[in-house]
């Protein structure tokens, strides 16, 4: 979240963060999947939404890769 009052400064990448939330699926002992949290105020509103939706797609995404 570009703008989240708990960002992470040098933290992981959306795509380092997706590559990892895709690992973790395809151990196939995910149960759940849940965002924790999306800052939808301040000055980054838009991106901070972006990200979240992004999270949430990605990580789904992964997930029902496995299905197929």
């Amino acid at each position: 979240m570009p703008d989240h009052g708990t960002k992470e400064p040098n933290g992981p990448s959306m795509e380092q963060v997706l590559d990892a939330v895709a690992v973790v699926m395809r151990t196939g002992k995910v149960k759940a999947y849940a965002i924790v949290s999306i800052y939808a105020g301040g000055p980054a509103r838009a991106g901070n939404v972006t990200s979240g939706i992004e999270l949430i797609q990605g990580g789904l995404m992964a997930w029902r890769s496995l299905e197929e």
